[in-house]
């Protein structure tokens, strides 16, 4: 099984785990609706035809 897409709406994530950058065949990661502070440090290590959808803690407040 190839994992392309990944949903981690509303779990109430603080932070993402890094290790979700080192998957190769993820093409998007959704993570809205969580307590994130930051955005992904590995966001920048996505490659092309890559997506993140992400929404910061304090647009919610």
């Amino acid at each position: 099984m190839i994992l392309e897409n990944l949903y981690l709406d509303n779990y109430k994530l603080s932070v993402v785990p890094p290790e979700l950058g080192e998957l190769k065949t993820l093409k998007l990661l959704v993570v809205d609706y969580n307590m994130l502070v930051s955005v992904p440090a590995f966001q920048v290590n996505f490659a092309s035809k890559r997506e993140l959808r992400a929404s910061l803690a304090s647009e919610f407040e």
